[in-house]
């Protein structure tokens, strides 16, 4: 959930009038561009406008509740920039969550970012933000592909598995298109990025709770003190520097709705510990690959991702991957669904995801082209809490190599237009004997 805010992907509704506005504050370089051309080539808009657009942020997921907020976006077009000159986002954000008649408030988002795609020449793209964000239910089950769901004490159940995490966060990337094709369909782009993060984390461990009986253990005396003091990193209130860099490749074509072509991230981020000897280092690999069976109506989509962290990682980072656009893994809306977020965390996470889409039946709305799909899916994947087989309370944290874990389900698709989807799944796994449900905006890849 926090890698989506993170990425500003969010369901939104919008007036007719307001649908350039829409695009453009969701949409990538491609897809803006396209839209930025069939409307200036239509002479309808000032090729040095500024648009300014502000819509309702509406979502759900299971594991967070209701998300409601504002999404606003300002835009500045030049006739020799493309798709604008700069655009400025802002988002405010949260969410609503019921259990056992009590109302909380699991997730808060407040972000500013900033993008221009032509900086210095048309081969760089600068974006940053500025952020804030709260999370009172991250999870913490314990480490490892194993760790066990113990039973909770009956006066502290909702709060036993989780704790709190407040960080304000600093981020610049800078890309730069090192190879560039024109083809007839899609696109042929290689892309290298390089970025900083800078985060003050403040965290707040409740008593009563799983992640606090674990930091007692870790500051007695044997082996299993040992072992969690290595791998319970950053609990304590810190300040997080993290660099990144690596490469993206881009064939597909199209970057909402692709139907054929690749989109793969290999990554390297690394923090130089300043703060807490939270030195460490983390390499990741993601793959989506897009088949088209019958053009215009069934697609093949298939993701694999993989992520090794070595050295004092922050607890926190244990449940995410990536380092272009962070997601939550291995459970959660954009892993293997089904799966409760941030129920499993390790050093080495890998993913799969495998999903048959089908375009079924396009139509017209007040104006507009919509088409309503739908598609089936499988998720799968697992942690391993260290490079090394490690043993806590006389338990294996990991288990055999191929005890993954696993998600089905299926779930709906409106495209509106070119660039704009919402997706409704609904997933079960059968390895956990959980369910999930999951409405926001886009594909999961």
């Amino acid at each position: 959930m926090v890698t989506q805010i993170e990425r500003g992907r969010w369901p939104i509704r919008g007036s007719r009038c307001g649908l350039m506005a829409i695009l453009l504050g969701l949409g990538g370089q491609a897809s803006a561009d396209e839209v930025e051309s069939s409307v200036r080539d239509s002479g309808q808009l000032d090729p040095k406008r500024t648009e300014v657009g502000v819509i309702p942020a509406i979502n759900y997921n299971s594991d967070f509740g209701l998300g409601l907020g504002v999404y606003a976006v300002m835009a500045k077009f030049s006739p020799d920039r493309r798709p604008y000159a700069w655009r400025l986002t802002g988002l405010t954000y949260a969410t609503l969550k019921t259990q056992d008649g009590e109302w909380s408030v699991p997730i808060q988002a407040h972000r500013l970012q900033a993008d221009i795609p032509q900086f210095i020449d048309d081969r760089l793209r600068l974006s940053g933000s500025l952020a804030f964000y709260r999370i009172t239910n991250a999870g913490y089950y314990g480490l490892g592909n194993r760790s066990e769901e113990v039973a909770p004490p009956p006066f502290d159940e909702n709060r036993f598995f989780e704790y709190e995490r407040t960080y304000p966060l600093l981020e610049v990337t800078l890309r730069t298109q090192l190879i560039d094709h024109p083809v007839v369909v899609g696109k042929q782009r290689l892309e290298f990025f390089v970025g900083s993060r800078l985060s003050y984390n403040d965290l707040f461990v409740p008593l009563e709770s799983a992640l606090a009986e674990d930091l007692r253990v870790s500051v007695g005396s044997g082996a299993d003190a040992e072992l969690l003091t290595d791998l319970l990193q950053g609990t304590d209130d810190h300040w997080l520097w993290m660099l990144h860099t690596g490469l993206l490749l881009d064939t597909r074509d199209h970057e909402f709705v692709p139907s054929r072509g690749t989109f793969t991230e290999l990554s390297i981020r690394a923090s130089p510990g300043v703060d807490q000897n939270l030195s460490y280092v983390g390499f990741s690999f993601l793959s989506a690959w897009f088949f088209s069976l019958v053009p215009d109506r069934f697609v093949l989509a298939t993701h694999v991702a993989a992520d090794a962290l070595v050295g004092s990682v922050p607890l926190y980072e244990l449940s995410v991957l990536g380092a272009f656009n962070p997601r939550g893994a291995p459970g959660g809306s954009t892993a293997v669904r089904g799966v409760v977020q941030q129920r499993y965390a390790g050093k080495i996470k890998v993913l799969g995801n495998f999903e048959f889409r089908a375009r079924l039946l396009p139509f017209r709305f007040l104006g507009q082209s919509l088409n309503l799909g739908a598609l089936a899916f499988v998720d799968t994947g697992r942690v391993w809490a260290d490079p090394q087989p490690l043993t806590l309370r006389d338990r294996r944290l990991d288990g055999p190599f191929f005890e993954f874990l696993l998600g089905v389900g299926g779930g709906l698709r409106l495209q509106w237009g070119q660039t704009f989807l919402i997706r409704a799944d609904y997933a079960y796994s059968p390895t956990e004997a959980t369910t999930g449900l999951y409405i926001d905006i886009g594909h999961i890849f």
